[in-house]
């Protein structure tokens, strides 16, 4: 991809198709297509999904950094990566699967991997300091055809919390996004570091938990041809966006010295939204105590 000529624009967006037969090519990088026209074939894949194979293309849309002359490889810092949902049409599709989730809310201590407690104990848990909330939720997709172990289970399209005190509706911390997946977060952001170019999967771990422990039992994020399981770490958001130093400070002080969350009672509330406005919120009570 290397060598081609400058860009139109700084600003253009460009779509990457991947698992094409490059033997079968109908057009040359950076040609300009029309609706209908054929790019190539798409390459038979081996891997299979519980006993089906799946042969497929993946696509990006996405944008070049705007000091950019010429187009890079893909997937090296300065691409910025779209929601190719907004670019697509939706026909006469729709989706009737809402997002899932055990329900289950685990308590961590902001930067720690073991959580202290989770929602499915039998006494409330109390939390005290800066905590991560960490949820699992998957997005599911209404099946196209009867194969089984039909692979339509993906990441939802916003998540986020509200907490409010318990027998009030007045919330203290407003619907908080940890993200909406119109894009991915990237190094155009001032908040977020400059990246290096293998780094977009360290910069997915603001989003999701890889990994973590409670009560000597392991959970991890898995999204393979087998198993997909995403759990998020809803409290990762700072200044509306991802970020690792993000978390739920029960101990912050108002500008008058004040704690903004006095001990005591406090409803959680964790919601997850899929591209076609499904929804879930799951309500959990958790007490204060700094």
């Amino acid at each position: 991809m290397l060598g081609l000529p400058p860009l139109a624009s700084p600003h253009s967006f460009i779509w990457q198709f991947h698992h094409l037969e490059p033997d079968t090519f109908q057009v040359d990088i950076g040609d300009p297509v029309s609706v209908g026209d054929v790019l190539g074939d798409v390459a038979v894949w081996t891997a299979s999904h519980n006993g089906a194979v799946y042969h497929h293309t993946h696509m990006n849309v996405v944008r070049p950094f705007p000091g950019w002359t010429s187009i890079p490889e893909p997937y090296v810092a300065g691409w910025q990566y779209f929601n190719p949902w907004f670019f697509m049409q939706r026909g006469n599709y729709s989706n009737a699967e809402k997002p899932v989730t055990d329900g289950i809310v685990y308590y961590l201590p902001d930067g720690s991997d073991t959580a202290f407690a989770a929602s499915s104990d039998p006494t409330t848990p109390v939390l005290s300091g800066k905590v991560d909330m960490v949820i699992r939720v998957e997005s599911e997709y209404t099946p196209t055809n009867s194969l089984p172990g039909h692979p339509y289970i993906n990441g939802v399209y916003e998540i986020g919390y509200t907490v409010r005190r318990a027998g009030s509706n007045d919330y203290i911390v407003p619907p908080l996004a940890l993200i909406r997946m119109d894009k991915l977060p990237n190094e155009w952001s001032y908040t977020l570091p400059d990246l290096e170019p293998d780094d977009i999967d360290f910069l997915l771990r603001y989003v999701y938990r890889q990994r973590f422990t409670y009560d000597a039992t392991s959970y991890t994020s898995v999204f393979d041809y087998q198993t997909r399981r995403l759990y998020y770490t809803v409290t990762n958001a700072l200044r509306g966006e991802p970020d690792t130093l993000g978390a739920w400070n029960t101990a912050e002080l108002l500008p008058d010295g004040t704690p903004r969350f006095p001990n005591g009672e406090y409803v959680v509330s964790i919601y997850a939204v899929d591209w076609y406005g499904g929804r879930f919120d799951v309500e959990t009570t958790v007490v204060v105590n700094n």
